[in-house]
């Protein structure tokens, strides 16, 4: 009986543990590395993929051995981001337009609202400004909390890409949807009747959309400050005087911070010919952001990580995405006020604007992107194996110290 309990126990399975996801591996040659980033790893579907390795403190340790997300749950999000999508174009359309809205409430129905009030104006020029602004800034920590717990970022500077780019274009598709249907709401009948009506009349209605984004621009300018303050670090911290001091965030917020930015510069090519206020506005706000990031890395923020530039050809694409849609919509605008002659010049513009996002890839990004075979070479007998601690890519856990 002893022998038969003894060999069950030798036979028995071991515990099963589920494989992970993501392995660092170090190369003793730098042109080994660079050969297997660019090899094909396994001669099969969804093949594994080598990449360079984010430094340590952008590793985000606890989704590294995590599996990738199943393609129901990939599906599941990207529906979701779409369904956000449409549901905030509409809020942005809305706040746009709410007097407009109120007005044709107020004539279709007997309501109480005086719209010749001073408290009336306030609130209707005000009031949907704030709204709209206090929902852009809940947008990016809606989406860093997809990218890190439904999509399994691996690094912090990837789940803040997936912000930028989400949160860019969802402030572009608002600012072009409002533009498009600020005329819209107002006569719409007219607008439909034919495809050269609805496009005049959506140029013709731009100034009024830009004096909208010069309030949302206005009102940056007031918020921008607000950001020296840290006012959750300051809340956390109680106002009593303590030994600890306020704790230093880990890096810089940019997917915060660089859609702003893409939205101002959207809004400033777009209607700055037909509202130019908004150049001092734009160039007040441009320096309270230059000053207030540069403030905050210097004594707040600390860069742990650096990303290769990866943010800035981001930034540099929206930027381009931007200006051929503002050339377009300026080119309507000529053809609007019968300039025929101002909207030939402007027709190329489009065309110029992506020949030189062609020309920016091939002249920066391309460069970038890896390193030259000469300086590769180089490192290859320069680089020193044995100065490199092993330790920085291990599971903190699993650290000696």
């Amino acid at each position: 009986a002893a022998a038969r309990a003894c060999r069950r126990e030798t036979v028995a399975p071991a515990p099963a543990y589920e494989a992970s996801s993501t392995a660092f591996v170090t190369f003793t040659r730098p042109d080994a590395a660079a050969l297997i980033r660019g090899a094909l790893l396994t001669a099969r579907s969804f093949p594994m993929v080598a990449a360079a390795a984010p430094e340590p403190r952008d590793v985000i340790w606890r989704n590294i051995a995590a599996a990738r997300p199943p393609a129901g749950i990939r599906w599941a999000v990207r529906v979701g981001v779409l369904g956000l999508l449409v549901g905030w174009t509409v809020f942005a359309i809305a706040s746009a337009n709410v007097p407009d809205l109120l007005d044709r409430i107020d004539g279709s129905a007997d309501l109480a609202i005086d719209g010749d009030s001073l408290a009336y104006s306030v609130l209707a020029s005000t009031l949907p400004v704030a709204l709209f602004l206090a929902v852009v800034n809940a947008l990016p920590v809606v989406f860093k909390q997809l990218a890190k717990h439904a999509e399994r970022a691996k690094a912090a500077s990837r789940a803040e890409l997936a912000v930028v780019r989400r949160f860019a274009l969802f402030l572009l598709v608002a600012l072009f949807a409002v533009d498009f249907t600020k005329v819209v709401i107002d006569d719409a009948e007219r607008a439909f009747s034919s495809p050269v009506r609805l496009l005049t009349r959506v140029a013709v209605g731009t100034p009024e959309a830009a004096f909208y984004f010069a309030k949302v621009l206005a009102f940056s300018c007031g918020a921008t400050p607000l950001r020296l303050l840290r006012v959750l670090s300051l809340l956390k911290r109680g106002w009593r005087i303590r030994e600890r001091p306020v704790r230093v965030k880990p890096a810089v917020h940019y997917g915060r911070t660089l859609p702003k930015i893409i939205l101002a510069f959207a809004t400033l090519a777009t209607f700055w010919c037909m509202a130019p206020v908004l150049s001092p506005i734009a160039l007040v706000y441009f320096f309270c952001v230059d000053i207030g990031t540069r403030y905050l890395i210097l004594y707040a923020h600390i860069p742990h990580y650096e990303t290769n530039g990866e943010f800035y050809f981001v930034v540099v694409d929206y930027f381009v995405l931007s200006m051929a849609a503002s050339n377009v919509i300026l080119g309507l605008y000529l053809v609007a006020q019968k300039l025929y002659g101002y909207a030939l010049l402007v027709a190329p513009l489009p065309c110029i604007v992506y020949q030189f996002s062609i020309f920016s890839a091939d002249a920066h990004a391309t460069p970038c992107s890896a390193v030259p075979l000469d300086e590769l070479a180089s490192l290859s007998a320069e680089v020193d194996v044995g100065a490199f601690d092993e330790e920085h890519y291990r599971q903190p856990a699993l650290r000696r110290d």
